[in-house]
């Protein structure tokens, strides 16, 4: 018997060790062999731990003789004790059971070491398991493999990276030449990259590339394999845009995008679900909806999670939404086929402290600008290039100094300072004077696109209506290009489409909107970005400017602050924003004032021409001198929500209240409490809209009754 379980062992790669005898005894110097073991019962061998196969030399100690024992006669083997018999039989046991297992799967050795290459299936089915292998649920930092290589050397196919270079898409960008490869692998993937970077192309090419090369070929009907949550329904028709334009090469149609959000049909949307979407595009709330509502929703076999935006989607507050739609996604997994496993990415363009709340089931992710480390067990996601345990020696008390914000250089940063009463003249001067000079050289310079921030739904319906009041002007109109648009959280879903899809097409064009088109929104050719109202956390400044200065161009940004909020500068200064005084539109110096209090200089005659203009317009209008005192009453309840790190600067109680209702406009300071008149109007709109919609399903009941 153990001759032939020796024979037996050679013939199986990677059992050999294990169908060795208990003892062997030699005549070479060593004197007899003992097996080799662990020291306490149970423990595996100094072989066995961390090795599963066969090395070359196993093969030779089992198959030659002992040293020294060529020319004396082999002695015949010794009768086992019953004990030792009984172990022999039940190694043998065991080694017949993993042959089965062996016989099933086929070894592949590679030409350099023995150790056995798992297949895609069985990593994947590794990395579903759990955390298993991983080391302790730590990140490896993506390699950058520098510039110069095309997205083919990235491991993107031959046929995919001729229809990016078709697409203009030429040489990928940093973030994607870390990111593409870690994702084509399969490794889950933490991604950190300042706005503008490409992270969306980045994730993209991987998720097109793995669902089209799938085998068997991928159908509709065989339910969502991707699924990529955005925080606002306008990053999710951009995603789902750059979806469709890779999925345009040909040989790609079989793979179906689509999306789901707030404001559109529900119906509509289950009956496209019914029918299959491959790559689903979807916002939290409505996302989460269909997993518990629409039972034609199959996603058994998804294959890759994107959480794009993540630090938006936290402060948004999705943190409950997001954990439950990651809970349901792995229940239903349990249902489908598991050998899949599913690839988890995290994208945000800063750092975030409750990342690690929805980093839930990443095993030992690729990071790019994150680093990780384990704390009691949990994986702690870090900002930056973070050694595990950095963080502790930062500063005195042990806290983890702030990683610097990161702004792209093309942007040139400009404050604008200047006192409450003459913010919304020197906001009219600069759009003046910014569409004008591109009039006057449209041939010889490119055109202007400006995106104009503000803090509140109400603010934004105010001012554009007081700008579309200023462009109808008959005796001075004040141009802007291809067209006024706006965009806040309180319009209606086609509303919000049309205004962003026109903004997109315009050449020139001025766009007043809130924090919603602050994250992830590509807007093609924004020359200027104008931050009207305070942006609050750092974060939200480097968001806002990000929409200009994209692919590689350049751009300006100019941030409103009254005298009081100055200190704002020091803290963006500290991580690593310095912004230079505009003297052009802003007050050079404190000290230096006009009369009344009025900014000096060449523009006093035309900033209080611009505020007469202003005060003669909403004297004309109720409507709009209505919604000046709800902007109003806005600005104040959103200053005094500032968050508490931010209250010693933007301070309600500081607030001139007089002069920033002069601001808006107005000759009297309105009462601070009062309802909002755009809200007021949604409501009764959406009222309206849906008995609209009720009448025919209403008309057609009452025919079949009849």
């Amino acid at each position: 018997m153990i001759a032939a379980a020796a024979a037996w062992g050679l013939t199986q790669p990677g059992l050999a060790h294990q169908a060795q005898p208990q003892k062997r005894q030699g005549t070479g110097a060593g004197g007899p062999r003992e097996p080799e073991r662990g020291g306490r019962k149970g423990e595996p061998g100094p072989r066995e731990a961390g090795m599963d196969f066969a090395a070359e030399k196993d093969f030779e100690i089992v198959a030659q003789e002992p040293h020294g024992a060529s020319n004396s006669p082999v002695p015949p083997p010794r009768p086992l004790p019953a004990d030792e018999d009984a172990d022999m039989r039940a190694e043998v046991s065991l080694a017949s059971r993993l042959a089965s297992q062996i016989a099933a799967r086929p070894v592949a050795f590679g030409s350099e070491s023995d150790s056995e290459e798992p297949s895609g299936g069985d990593r994947a089915e590794t990395r579903a398991g759990g955390v298993g292998a991983d080391v302790g649920g730590m990140g490896i930092s993506a390699s950058d493999p520098g510039s110069g290589v095309s997205f083919e050397d990235l491991g993107v196919a031959a046929d995919m990276a001729e229809h990016l270079e078709d697409c203009n898409f030429q040489a990928p960008t940093d973030v994607q030449r870390r990111t593409i490869p870690a994702l084509l692998k399969g490794s889950d993937a933490l991604v950190k990259s300042p706005t503008g970077s490409g992270k969306t192309l980045a994730f993209a090419v991987p998720i097109v590339q793995r669902l089209h090369e799938g085998r068997p070929k991928l159908r509709r009907e065989d339910g969502t394999r991707a699924v990529v949550i955005t925080p606002t329904r306008e990053l999710a028709t951009q995603i789902q845009e750059v979806v469709q334009l890779l999925l345009g090469r040909k040989g790609y149609h079989h793979v179906v995008p689509g999306s789901l959000m707030g404001g559109e049909s529900r119906k509509r949307e289950k009956s496209r679900l019914r029918k299959g979407i491959n790559i689903l595009v979807a916002t939290p709330g409505r996302l989460l909806d269909h997993l518990q509502k629409t039972e034609a929703f199959r996603c058994e076999d998804l294959q890759v999670l994107v959480l794009d935006e993540a630090d938006r989607l936290l402060d948004l507050g999705f943190e409950k939404q997001v954990k439950e739609i990651i809970s349901i996604l792995d229940e239903r997994s349990e249902g489908g086929d598991r050998s899949l496993g599913r690839q988890t990415v995290l994208l945000s363009a800063t750092m975030h402290a409750g990342l690690d709340r929805i980093a839930v089931g990443m095993k030992a992710p690729a990071t790019i600008g994150f680093s990780c480390e384990l704390v009691e067990g949990n994986m702690k996601i870090l900002d930056g290039d973070h050694q595990p345990g950095a963080a502790k020696s930062g500063t005195a008390d042990g806290a983890a100094p702030e990683a610097p914000l990161e702004v792209p250089s093309r942007i040139s940063q400009f404050f604008v300072e200047c006192a409450g009463k003459e913010r919304l003249e020197t906001l009219l001067l600069i759009l003046k004077e910014q569409f004008r000079g591109a009039l006057k050289a449209k041939d010889q310079a490119p055109p202007c696109k400006i995106v104009l921030f503000l803090s509140t739904c109400d603010g934004v319906e105010y001012m554009h209506l007081l700008l579309k009041h200023f462009a109808e002007d008959r005796e001075e109109p004040l141009t802007f290009g291809g067209g006024l648009r706006k965009l806040h959280g309180n319009m209606t879903q086609s509303e919000r489409a049309e205004s962003f899809k026109h903004f997109n097409k315009a050449s020139s064009a001025l766009l007043v909107c809130t924090d919603v088109a602050a994250r992830g929104l590509d807007f093609p050719l924004v020359t200027t970005i104008l931050q009207y109202d305070p942006p609050g956390p750092l974060e939200d400044y480097v968001h806002r400017v990000g929409r200009t200065a994209r692919g590689g161009r350049c751009g300006t940004a100019y941030l409103f602050l009254q005298p009081a909020e100055t200190e704002y500068l020091s803290l963006l200064s500290k991580r690593g924003v310095k912004l230079e005084r505009c003297r052009r539109y802003g007050v050079a110096d404190p000290g230096e004032r006009g009369s009344g209090g009025w900014g000096g200089g060449r523009h006093l005659g035309g900033r209080m021409a611009m505020h007469h203009r202003a005060q003669s317009i909403l004297g004309s209008s109720d409507i709009l001198r209505d919604s000046a005192a709800d902007a109003f009453r806005a600005y104040v309840r959103a200053y005094a929500a500032q968050p508490a790190a931010l209250k010693s600067i933007f301070y309600v109680k500081k607030l001139h209240l007089g002069q920033l209702a002069h601001s808006f406009g107005l000759k009297e300071r309105p009462t601070v409490l009062g309802h909002s008149a755009s809200k007021a109007a949604l409501k009764k709109r959406k009222y309206y809209e849906a008995k609209k919609a009720m009448k025919p399903k209403l008309q057609k009941f009452l025919h079949t009754t009849e």
